[in-house]
């Protein structure tokens, strides 16, 4: 490994807490700036899927407004653990990062992200990410965003 690819490492671990740091502070344009122009997030099994930063933006917005998010005592924190990310040449990578959700209500739900990213300019940023829910507690905020409890 050398300096590059930890410098570009480092630059999608930024991209990755932008989108979750963006959602969780109820801030989408911070999200939406975590993508491409062209980017593309989506829920495995269906739910949602937007195209466009733009529309990832709106679409997100418009799902935290129905979870009541940005209301006093609601809140969420993303936290991201293990994490492999894969480069397919010098503008591509691939990553699978698992992560867990707390919210007010305590353990909420988790799953894995499935990314590719793409160097645009000087940063990388999200080109796709496919959500794959694993796990979401009964009584979840979430549950009319994601899918049913398991």
């Amino acid at each position: 490994m050398d300096i590059q690819e930890l410098l570009n490492r480092e630059a999608i671990r930024q991209t990755q807490a932008r989108y979750n740091t963006g959602g969780d502070s109820v801030n989408y344009d911070e999200l939406g700036s975590a993508f491409t122009e062209d980017g593309v997030i989506l829920l495995a099994g269906g739910g949602f899927s937007y195209e466009g930063r733009q529309a990832i933006i709106e679409g997100m917005r418009g799902k935290a407004v129905a979870r009541g998010a940005g209301q006093p005592g609601i809140f969420q924190r993303h936290q991201l653990t293990t994490s492999r990310v894969e480069f397919l040449g010098a503008n591509e990578a691939k990553g699978r990062t698992y992560f867990f959700v707390v919210t007010e209500l305590g353990p909420d739900h988790s799953g894995v992200y499935y990314d590719e990213f793409r160097r645009v300019g000087d940063s990388w940023q999200i080109s796709k990410r496919e959500i794959a829910l694993e796990w979401r507690r009964a009584g979840s905020r979430f549950g009319p965003a994601i899918g049913k409890a398991q």
